[in-house]
């Protein structure tokens, strides 16, 4: 079991898979409490997430392709929500 808790400022980002091939993935607004849908993950997209997120400007290395795979997934989501920029 994998089992991934992180917080970036107002926004804590969950994440947990029985194998590690896919994870459950959803994000809380810690500022109003409300948190998102949960949608599934691939390990690399989650990688994405991290990496952008512990970036100091959000933009590491390649963020083009990772923001291109992301930002489908993301679109309709409330700005305090989304885990990325």
């Amino acid at each position: 079991m994998f089992n991934i808790q992180a917080k970036f400022e107002d926004c804590n980002i969950n994440a947990w898979s029985e194998t590690g091939k896919e994870f459950k993935f959803n994000t809380e607004d810690t500022f109003n409490g409300v948190t998102s849908d949960t949608i599934t993950v691939t390990p690399l997209q989650l990688s994405y997430i991290l990496q952008m997120n512990l970036h100091n400007d959000g933009e590491p290395e390649g963020f083009e392709k990772m923001y291109e795979s992301l930002e489908p997934l993301f679109k309709d989501w409330p700005n305090g929500l989304r885990p990325i920029p």
